[in-house]
């Protein structure tokens, strides 16, 4: 019967430890978990690094259509410069008239005053960062 009242003691006093200790338990237990697994990370880093890279390295390439370059491939020799002459004019040099249009500008840009002054003119309502576009020609459509 004395046995059966000290495991009872026993188990009394360490439920009573258990709640007075429980969150430093858990957080010592959560730091060593941690630690263990950056460890075990640090030892086995070339396996880790080899789950995640290719077998064959994809060559990076640059996607112009005038140059593609292999980046891994040193470049020995210097291409010859060369200049391209634009023959070919757009619209056969008839020109083309652009009509008033409201432009929307960068945030935090403004009509000037005289613009839109010229909008009231015409009835026309500016929002903020909005101006007027006077007529022009262009070359090009």
């Amino acid at each position: 019967m004395s046995e059966t009242i000290y495991v009872e003691e026993r188990e009394r006093k360490f439920k009573g430890w258990w709640q007075r200790n429980k969150n430093t338990v858990l957080i010592i237990g959560g730091i060593l978990l941690v630690a263990g697994t950056g460890y075990a990370a640090y030892k086995n880093w070339d396996t880790i690094k080899g789950a995640f890279v290719s077998v064959e390295p994809e060559p990076i390439r640059i996607n112009n259509p005038k140059v593609s370059v292999d980046i891994q491939t040193q470049i020995t020799e210097v291409l010859p410069e060369q200049t391209e002459i634009i023959t070919k004019i757009i619209n056969n040099s008839e020109s083309i008239e652009v009509s008033r249009h409201v432009r929307n500008l960068p945030y935090g840009w403004k009509a000037s005053p005289e613009k839109i002054e010229e909008a009231v003119e015409l009835g026309m309502n500016l929002l903020e960062n909005q101006t007027i576009v006077d007529p022009y020609m262009k070359n090009v459509a």
